[in-house]
């Protein structure tokens, strides 16, 4: 990517999905399903600017996951923090997202069973020397609120702040494609990122000028769903099994994450 940033990470865009399917309307086929993305994270889900369509590898997934359980998917794009809120008022049935597994979300939905493992690393300039997430105690680092990596940054910020070091100088934004534009005009001093996304955006940007850590955290992505839900649970498993087992899944994964 030395692209400007806007031409693959879409800021601020809004795309129109009036899909709300079997959440909502009664008149839509029992097996349709309205499933909840963020749609700025590639490459597991985004907008692409030619044909102003959702793609990606959670896209895919869930697609090829809905043929094998013989579901139909609608998508419907909510910005990442309104997701949950959106799967408990069943304006949406499943979160599709790169959403990270954690003990404090099982608390209010459940996950299907991992479907791709991922870890939390830090992208910044390369003017800078910053080894691991210790080295930003006093310095700013751009994060998504309510992320995983958020909160995965939040604990050593605090292990710092314990140890009598300065903490780490959070700032928040809605999306991490809004984190990166921060970053790249240097208005934080790194940002604390899904390895995925990081990877993708210094393939696509051979010429930029950060650096990335590999990842100092390990985490796996799931689907979410309501609790109550363990039908629909059950026939996503049961598709994702599949897909693991004909081979399609392990295409995918060539497709988007490339060695």
């Amino acid at each position: 990517m030395k692209k400007k940033i806007g031409v693959i990470f879409i800021l601020g865009i809004i795309l129109s999905v009036s899909t709300i399917g079997y959440a909502k309307n009664k008149d839509n086929a029992e097996n349709t399903i309205v499933i909840g993305t963020a749609g700025c994270y590639p490459p597991m889900e985004w907008v692409d600017v030619k044909s102003n369509k959702l793609i990606g590898f959670d896209i895919d997934l869930m697609n090829a996951v809905c043929l094998e359980a013989g579901l139909q998917p609608e998508y419907k794009i909510i910005a990442f923090d309104g997701l949950i809120p959106a799967l408990q008022s069943t304006e949406i049935d499943v979160i599709a997202c790169g959403l990270t597994i954690t003990e404090k979300r099982k608390e209010v939905i459940t996950f299907s069973d991992p479907y791709f493992q991922s870890g939390d690393s830090l992208m910044y300039w390369d003017d800078q020397t910053i080894t691991g997430p210790e080295d930003l105690s006093g310095k700013s680092a751009g994060v998504q609120a309510n992320s995983s990596t958020h909160y995965a940054l939040e604990e050593i910020s605090q292990q710092l702040k314990n140890e009598g070091k300065a903490p780490i100088n959070f700032k928040m934004f809605k999306s991490m494609s809004d984190a990166i534009a921060e970053l790249q005009i240097k208005g934080v001093q790194a940002v604390a990122i899904d390895y995925p996304m990081a990877a993708y955006y210094m393939t696509n940007n051979p010429n930029s000028t950060f650096k990335l850590n590999l990842p100092f955290a390990s985490c796996n992505f799931g689907m979410g769903f309501r609790k109550d839900d363990t039908e629909l649970v059950d026939k996503i498993n049961q598709g994702l099994s599949t897909i693991k087992e004909n081979g399609v899944y392990d295409k995918l994964i060539t497709k988007y994450f490339p060695k």
